[in-house]
């Protein structure tokens, strides 16, 4: 008999003795995931629900549907390639979101965790083989002369592994995305920080593990939400340290340099001259030539013209820091500074 009071079931036949399938699919919305990605896996998820009681062929294309819809959402929101075959798409899914496990799991460690995952992961491929070849042989489509026959508790397992699969990967892909570049880098946009914040953020991150081109743009948001922003705990996190630790990625101290030049729309305005001073000889020939070329034709903010004691200190650090910069690049250094007392 049906469950008193649970409105998300449908009867089954008349004595079957599990006595319903789940109609309703609970599956929460991960934080940051885009709208749009978002309203097609609702889409896909009311087909279930619409089709459940009546057309089982019809609830196993939906589950299908649904699963290769989440298995997209999660690589296009990882920016990485989609793949057509159906089954390597969703182990190629489950394995970039089992990347994403948590370093301790309650008394679990990480490495038992992820040994006992990768063997569930890895029977994604054939749990999706078998789901798409359910949905060529049973499910709706194609133009079957005779109408398959399927038993209902067959219809609730592709229905329960459907569910299961799709609220674990929509989990995963919340942890994903908040551990991502972009979303710190969002985050110091607008989220209030407080002490030590910053240094866990960067941990979550892998900061130690990210590629250059993340580096230096995680390293210029910081310097602007710490520095230009006045968020103290951000500075004391992420920029200060720079001016008396040197084993940061270069990357990063590059992107903080950067940061501590120009502001969000390019304009020239140093700042912070002391940690700047720190970091411009540690990045070496290369990276200095691609810093000046980033700052030397950018326009000087006005407001640091109007302040005579700001516009001497700034004019007389930035010659100092002459002497810091490779000898075969030196005189364009010192012309950026000349830039500063040109008239406008």
């Amino acid at each position: 008999m049906p469950l008193r009071g649970c409105q998300d079931q449908e009867r089954l036949k008349p004595g079957h003795r599990f006595g319903y399938i789940r109609n309703h699919m609970e599956i929460p919305r991960p934080a940051h995931i885009d709208g749009p990605h978002w309203e097609a896996i609702q889409a896909h998820k009311s087909r279930i629900r619409a089709q459940i009681a009546s057309d089982h062929g019809g609830v196993i294309g939906a589950c299908k549907d649904l699963v290769e819809c989440v298995a997209k959402v999660v690589l296009a929101e990882a920016t990485s390639p989609e793949i057509a075959d159906f089954p390597k798409l969703v182990k190629k899914a489950s394995t970039l979101l089992g990347s994403a496990t948590p370093k301790n799991d309650g008394e679990v460690q990480a490495a038992t965790l992820a040994k006992g995952l990768t063997l569930l992961i890895s029977a994604q491929q054939t749990a999706a083989q078998g789901l798409s070849e359910l949905r060529n042989d049973h499910g709706a489509g194609h133009g079957k002369p005779t109408m398959p026959v399927i038993a209902d508790e067959d219809v609730q397992l592709v229905r329960s592994y459907t569910e299961a699969w799709v609220r674990w990967a929509l989990a995963r892909l919340e942890r994903l995305l908040a551990n991502s570049v972009s979303t710190l880098i969002a985050e110091l946009t607008g989220t209030t920080f407080r002490a030590g914040l910053l240094a866990q953020r960067l941990e979550e991150v892998g900061f130690k593990q990210l590629p250059d081109e993340e580096l230096e743009r995680l390293g210029f948001a910081v310097a602007e939400r710490g520095v230009r922003r006045d968020t103290f705990v951000v500075a004391g996190d992420g920029v200060e340290p720079l001016e008396h630790e040197d084993g940061w990625p270069i990357a990063y101290q590059y992107g903080v340099a950067k940061g501590l030049l120009l502001t969000s729309d390019g304009v020239l305005r140093p700042i912070r001259l002391s940690v700047l001073a720190a970091i411009v000889p540690r990045l070496g020939a290369d990276l200095q030539v691609r810093l000046l070329d980033e700052v030397e034709t950018a326009r000087i903010d006005p407001a640091l013209r109007r302040n005579d004691e700001a516009m001497n200190a700034t004019w007389t650090t930035l010659g100092e820091m002459s002497a810091l910069i490779d000898d075969g690049h030196r005189a364009r250094w010192q012309l950026l500074v000349d830039r500063l007392f040109v008239p406008f």
